[in-house]
């Protein structure tokens, strides 16, 4: 059973038997995409998501809550205009072929790059959308999948959320809640960054974080 606490214009934490916390935040911003045969961009945007944020509630879509990882883990490394306008698609067919990439590679995208949700060929039809959607319009800087991949391994090593929250104090129990503040305080402390994207996903009637959104430079610097 989860345990929650609402607590307005607040972050709250809650925890339960097998999951450290779950941040429940007051208010969302949700990324949209607009179609366009434009292909420039001008920043790479790092989404790290967290399995207790996107899953809580749902049981129809998600894999079983054993099977899903504790820790923040890589969503996608998006080349981007703004927050809400990026190219997508650049390369019109496109492929993953995982017998060409190392099977060390294999494996940490499975450790790290994992697809919380159940369907056919889940992990490998994830990062195909993401290396095919996103990936393919930074091929000036990353040409391939290895690097795609690569490039966003480190990344994720570099914006260490779950380490940033653990440093600034930001941790779980039953009880304790957090204003907003308290969290982009923690991240900006930890990392260096002023500004951060979050999303939130309601679940009776509460906010709850499942993704951060950070950018970094075409020198790839935070």
């Amino acid at each position: 059973q989860w345990y929650q606490r609402r607590v307005r214009d607040s972050i709250s934490t809650v925890m339960s038997p097998t999951w450290t916390y779950l941040l429940v935040l007051a208010a969302s911003e949700v990324a949209a995409s607009s179609l366009t045969s434009d292909n420039s961009y001008k920043y790479l945007d790092l989404n790290m998501q967290w399995a207790p944020g996107a899953c809580t509630g749902d049981k129809t879509y998600c894999k079983p809550k054993d099977k899903l990882p504790r820790q923040w883990t890589i969503h996608g490394l998006w080349p981007s205009r703004n927050y809400t306008d990026y190219p997508e698609n650049c390369a019109g067919s496109c492929t993953l072929d995982l017998s060409a990439l190392s099977d060390s590679m294999v494996e940490d995208l499975g450790k790290l790059w994992p697809d919380f949700y159940v369907g056919k060929d889940g992990d490998e039809k994830f990062w195909k959308h993401e290396w095919c959607k996103h990936g393919t319009c930074c091929s000036d800087l990353l040409p391939g999948p290895a690097q795609y991949f690569q490039k966003s391994f480190d990344l994720a090593k570099k914006v260490d959320v779950d380490g940033a929250l653990k440093a600034g104090g930001v941790t779980g129990n039953a009880t304790k809640s957090y204003e907003f503040a308290a969290l982009n305080k923690s991240l900006s402390d930890q990392l260096g960054v002023s500004t951060f994207r979050y999303w939130c996903r309601e679940v009776q009637s509460k906010q709850l974080l499942y993704r951060v959104g950070v950018c970094v430079d075409k020198t790839f610097a935070l």
